[in-house]
């Protein structure tokens, strides 16, 4: 009988200010995913920026548990909207 980990059946959710998980960061993510996962029977979220408004969440079976990508369209501000305030908007 295989023993029960602490992250079994458990959710972690999971934020990257990280545009398309890629890069170091990503990459660090990736494979700290991909080790909890496969001890764990456990269900990780992970959101992400992307610049791709064409992206889908997807999930994937990795290991024990399974990984659900849920990504966030992000746009750019012209340089004038990033600095207007409140008050300028009236």
């Amino acid at each position: 009988m295989a023993s029960e980990s602490f992250l079994d059946g458990k959710t972690i959710l999971r934020f990257s200010n990280n545009m398309d998980m890629t890069g170091g960061l990503g990459q660090h993510l990736s494979g700290l995913d991909r080790e909890l996962l496969g001890c764990n029977s456990a269900t990780i979220i992970r959101f992400y920026y992307t610049s791709n408004v064409q992206s889908k969440p997807c999930e994937h079976a990795i290991g024990k548990g399974r990984l659900i990508e849920i990504p966030l369209a992000r746009y750019e501000l012209d340089h004038h909207s990033r600095h207007q305030s409140y008050a300028d908007i009236s």
